[in-house]
């Protein structure tokens, strides 16, 4: 799991287990929060 997933709650969860469509922004969005996770709390 990624360090920042745990702040996203189940969103992210669904992704990593499978069960959501993996959309390209989403898969782009997670890059750039592993790069920069303290980008997390703009989005929360």
């Amino acid at each position: 799991m990624h360090k920042w997933c745990s702040k996203l709650g189940k969103t992210c969860s669904r992704y990593e287990r499978g069960e959501a469509v993996h959309m390209r922004a989403v898969v782009n969005l997670f890059k750039i929060l592993d790069k920069h996770p303290e980008l997390v709390k703009e989005l929360v």
